[in-house]
């Protein structure tokens, strides 16, 4: 192989690659593409959203603008609840950026707003029963990275090692091609998995499928705001995101 350093452009490509698979295949996470917030109190249920930029610290900043995503993940919380009534135990799958091979800020910061909705799920779920929860697994995200990168056997190998009553919660993505051994052993656990990622037509095939029990997911296209005040978090949680259950 060689190990010539990429031109340029190349730089530029990847970098546009990146982006694309950001906004539109990783986690279709649309308060980039719409309604964004600023300087938010802690109430996200009566904020009122504002003008400026979720990344607004810059290009190449690794910082983000955190509310909106708590709003999801506290969302992502009550209907988990729904699911799991008020006590059990929960496991959390995210992605975290690879020390050894660390991807652009672009990829960074979405990882990094990841974090932060998978940590305000946790506080809020907190809140509402009595959970308890298992050691979290962070896959890394190398440089270049277009989606969740499993390894072979891995996601397989941790479904094994939970208890069968726990559920699964992913912020990320499955592995893109599942096993009959991966299907079968979903099909068969007593826990429940949820998947908060991606958007509809991404995560409804799992929902199809039988493999997963409720996906908070991006809605394509995204309706428009039509209230006549100013839109809060929670109020753009609803209007963004779809929740799919198997009918």
């Amino acid at each position: 192989m060689s190990t010539k350093a990429p031109a340029p452009q190349d730089n530029t490509a990847k970098r546009a690659v990146i982006a694309i698979a950001i906004l539109l295949g990783v986690g279709a996470l649309a308060f980039v593409l719409n309604r964004k917030v600023i300087n938010p109190p802690p109430d996200t249920s009566s904020v009122p959203m504002g003008t400026q930029g979720v990344f607004a610290a810059g290009p190449t900043s690794e910082k983000v603008v955190s509310k909106p995503i708590e709003s999801r993940g506290v969302f992502a919380a009550e209907q988990a609840l729904q699911l799991m009534g008020s006590s059990g135990t929960i496991a959390i799958i995210t992605e975290i950026p690879d020390s050894k091979n660390p991807p652009l800020p672009d990829m960074t910061r979405f990882l990094n707003l990841i974090a932060v909705e998978a940590d305000a799920f946790k506080g809020h779920i907190k809140t509402l029963g009595r959970f308890t929860f298992t050691e979290e697994l962070k896959i890394p995200r190398p440089d270049g990275g277009m989606r969740t990168e499993w390894k072979p056997g891995q996601f397989l190998a941790f479904l094994q090692k939970q208890s069968p009553g726990t559920t699964i919660v992913a912020f990320c993505f499955l592995p893109e091609n599942l096993t009959e051994a991966e299907k079968q052993a979903l099909r068969t656990r007593a826990g429940k998995l949820i998947l908060v990622a991606g958007s509809v037509p991404e995560v409804k095939p799992y929902i199809d499928q039988r493999l997963a029990h409720l996906a908070v997911a991006s809605k394509v296209p995204v309706p428009p705001y039509t209230g006549t005040g100013a839109e809060t978090p929670g109020q753009w949680v609803r209007r963004v995101h779809a929740v799919l259950k198997p009918q």
